[in-house]
């Protein structure tokens, strides 16, 4: 039973999310849009073509005997944890993000006019920032960069995080460090997306990780995974509202509000994937679903700067109160490719994330696991948008993931007996 959880969770996961969103919508809260029948279709082919490139993929890897219940996937070698070492890591990273923190405070201060300004007006800060990621071509102030560069070290520190806090001594605890650094950065932007993404990658590595321990302990290391999830989500839950409280300090009575953007923020991206079908009819070849690659094209002059997308799409009005402008992964798609770009870039999607997850079961390390937390946020996100449009990013921690592993060495960090 263990063995599926572990190999089908992704999938799970991502059946369960827009089951979810799906269900939420069906409630016809707060007046959202209605959707078309076409619409539902391209939904529903898009989901059905992600889940049957996973399946298809585990039905080859039965077919050539690399199944989860022969010995290559086999639940049997033990990961030993050196966590004094991974410890200093992890708070070499803490403090590495926490400087970058620092630098682009400094950098937003002066954008807006100062600390005061800052403190005092969050919206326009979060608007300053929004203004600095809507033209990529547009380099932001160098120390801007170095600063945000470091910041995002600290989602490596939240997978080592994970990694740490599954340990046996009292050095496991500063596997917390991580989200105390996404705190950071989640405060200084008045965004909760930041700190929703490093606390995803903590809790996914915290729970991959645990696969490689003896049954005895992986089966505690769930339960306390259990626990800590309540936990989470409670704490998450509570952080939105400061910062959506924070970002609409103006308004006299918010708490409806909150529960309307929060119902909008999952429910909400199917309507706008609507607007967009009845909107927009060209075809972008890769435009959306390459951003950052197109990007670094256009920077060197290889592509047409005019093609290149932001990070960022336009908001759509999906009801009288609520406009969103995050359209679902199926939008990122068809808006490329068409239909048929759609179901086999969905499947080819899924097909990955089943192969990053058998990979990595058949050895652990850093760079897989990097992998496999990656695939996985990415099928979780998959109501959002279409996670690894980031991909300059992503390539970012993975080379971080895998220096740390290379440059310690050999049973530094950990081992596997």
């Amino acid at each position: 039973m263990a063995l599926f959880f572990y190999r089908q969770f992704p999938l799970l996961v991502f059946m369960g999310i827009w089951a979810l969103c799906i269900g939420l919508y069906s409630l016809g809260l707060f007046n959202i849009r209605p959707v078309s029948m076409q619409t539902w279709i391209l939904l529903y082919s898009g989901i059905a073509a992600v889940a049957g490139g996973y399946i298809l993929m585990s039905v080859y890897l039965i077919d050539s005997r690399l199944d989860l219940f022969k010995k290559a996937e086999v639940n049997t070698p033990a990961l030993v944890l050196n966590e004094k070492r991974l410890a200093n890591l992890v708070l070499f990273l803490f403090f590495m993000s926490c400087t970058g923190a620092v630098i682009c405070l400094t950098q937003i201060a002066g954008m807006v006019g100062g600390v005061e300004k800052y403190v005092s007006s969050p919206l326009e800060v979060r608007n300053t920032i929004t203004g600095i990621q809507q033209n990529p071509l547009v380099a932001p102030p160098l120390a801007y960069r170095l600063g945000n560069y470091m910041m995002s070290v600290g989602f490596v520190g939240s997978i080592l995080g994970g990694i740490l806090i599954t340990g046996t001594t009292w050095k496991k605890y500063m596997g917390l460090l991580p989200l105390v650094a996404a705190l950071i950065p989640a405060i200084l932007y008045f965004s909760r997306y930041v700190f929703v993404n490093s606390i995803t990658f903590w809790w996914l590595a915290f729970l991959f990780t645990s696969f490689f321990y003896r049954r005895e302990r992986t089966k505690k290391l769930l339960i306390r995974l259990f626990v800590t999830s309540v936990a989470v989500l409670a704490f998450t839950l509570s952080f939105s509202y400061f910062i959506f409280s924070a970002r609409n300090a103006m308004w006299g009575d918010f708490q409806d509000a909150f529960f309307e953007t929060l119902y909008v923020y999952f429910a909400g991206n199917i309507a706008a994937f609507d607007v967009f079908l009845f909107e927009d009819t060209a075809l972008y070849y890769g435009q959306q679903t390459f951003r950052t690659i197109i990007t670094w094209l256009a920077r060197l002059n290889i592509w047409n700067p005019g093609s290149v997308h932001s990070v960022h799409q336009p908001f759509v009005v999906i009801s009288s109160t609520q406009a969103i402008n995050t359209y679902t992964f199926v939008q990122t798609f068809y808006g490329d490719f068409g239909i048929t770009g759609t179901l086999f870039l969905s499947g080819l999607w899924g097909a990955g994330t089943r192969y990053a997850v058998y990979k990595y079961m058949q050895k652990f390390s850093f760079i897989r696991l990097g992998f496999v937390l990656v695939m996985s946020f990415s099928l979780i996100m998959s109501f959002y948008g279409f996670y690894l449009s980031n991909l300059t990013t992503i390539v970012f921690w993975l080379v971080v993931l895998y220096l740390s592993d290379y440059i310690s060495g050999k049973d530094v960090l950990y081992s596997i007996q």
